[in-house]
């Protein structure tokens, strides 16, 4: 899963060569799976220099409310049995594992 920041050409061929890339877009991903509502309502934290996990949770939301079982179920769905994953949240690997998927790599993104 590719999250975070937008790999630049190099690292995006080194990384696909007979990888699989799963984007999970929509609503259960935004803004940490908080969804646009929590976004805007969490905007006067974020002006004030809150992170934004800890200004989603001012306002009455999770810090992290993503669920990253649909990912786990696209990959068996594939045939995929392990992955190498870059990724910085250990959330993710936790998920996929425990969905039966082994991570068998984790490369972490410099921010």
């Amino acid at each position: 899963m590719l999250t975070q920041r937008v790999l630049n050409a190099k690292e995006i061929f080194y990384y696909t060569i007979l990888t699989s890339m799963i984007f999970l877009l929509g609503g259960n991903q935004e803004g940490k799976g908080n969804g646009h509502f929590a976004l805007l309502n969490s905007v006067k934290h974020k002006r004030l220099g809150v992170q934004q996990a800890d200004a989603y949770e001012a306002v009455g939301f999770k810090k992290d409310a993503r669920d990253f079982s649909s990912a786990a179920k696209i990959l068996k769905d594939i045939g995929v049995k392990s992955i190498r994953m870059l990724t910085n949240n250990d959330k993710k690997i936790d998920a996929l594992r425990q969905h039966g998927i082994e991570v068998v790599g984790i490369q972490k993104i410099e921010l």
